[in-house]
């Protein structure tokens, strides 16, 4: 599931089995009410539907596919997608947010403060970074929707890459370090007026100062859930330190994305923070790799 290889589906069924479960929340968070009760392996209620997923793209290439021509095309600056974390076929978080960029290089979104999001968490509300993995695989969980509390950033999933940057900023909005997030490579879909993107969250991370100094983030996490590798979903962990080492050397270089590029960043003053979380933001993962 690397760049340059895309998949077109039509009428396809599509069960909603999927449990939420495996919230590795990144910065920011979450604050609501609204919840669904699940248990892993439970199902949400009634039939599966059938879907019409009408394109999937199997790899973040920077593109989409056209749903009328199978060609592909890229999404247009403003346009409202949902960003999930996927686990097994299980969603563990999604964020609203909109495309800045999305050509050759990827796909550039910004994730909005108060923007509507959704987590998961156990039945007492916490949520797996609050306790013991071996403690959270045991429990059922619910999803807990609510808004995004941080202040606002910009994420950008390179063409083809294992990792996004994100570029995190202060409470006064100002550009305070990178934050490299380890993950698989983007799934594409959109179907029903609504676009997203899956990624599986490798939770070892990597920060790296304005200065170039850096660090590894997670690692105690990263290490406790390697340890289960039957509920776990990182399956090479060699790799993932090696794409973070990459990213490193990058950014010691100040080659692109850390030359300054969108440090200065500012979403257009006439973009909206939508109230909700749009219809279908919940539909069945679209990485088929992960649908057992």
């Amino acid at each position: 599931m690397h760049g340059g290889a895309f998949v077109e589906i039509k009428a396809c069924p599509v069960s909603v089995d999927a449990a939420w479960s495996n919230l590795n929340g990144p910065i920011g968070g979450s604050v609501g009410e609204t919840a669904l009760l699940v248990h892993p392996g439970s199902r949400h209620g009634g039939p599966a539907p059938v879907l019409d997923c009408a394109v999937m793209t199997h790899g973040l290439t920077g593109r989409a596919l056209d749903a009328s021509s199978g060609t592909p095309s890229s999404w247009p600056v403003g346009r409202l997608i949902v960003h999930r974390s996927v686990r097994r076929g299980q969603i563990g978080w999604a964020r609203t947010a909109r495309v800045v960029s999305d050509d050759e290089r990827g796909l550039l979104v910004w994730i909005a403060r108060h923007s509507p999001v959704a987590d998961q968490v156990c039945a007492d509300g916490r949520g797996m970074r609050a306790m013991p993995f071996t403690e959270w695989i045991t429990l059922e969980y619910r999803l807990r929707v609510g808004t995004w509390t941080g202040p606002g950033v910009l994420k950008f999933l390179p063409t083809g890459a294992a990792h996004s940057v994100w570029w995190m900023r202060d409470a006064a909005g100002a550009f305070s370090n990178w934050y490299v997030n380890l993950e698989q490579t983007g799934v594409r879909w959109a179907d029903a007026g609504l676009a997203g993107v899956d990624i599986v969250d490798q939770d070892l991370d990597v920060v790296i100062d304005a200065d170039g100094s850096w660090r590894w983030k997670d690692e105690g996490e990263f290490a406790e859930r390697l340890a289960l590798p039957e509920h776990y979903w990182v399956n090479d962990p060699d790799a993932v330190r090696a794409e973070g080492r990459r990213v490193v050397e990058l950014a010691r270089q100040q080659l692109f994305p850390f030359d300054g590029t969108w440090c200065d960043f500012q979403p257009p003053t006439h973009w909206v923070t939508v109230p909700t979380l749009p219809t279908g933001w919940d539909r069945p993962s679209a990485r088929p790799a992960d649908a057992a």
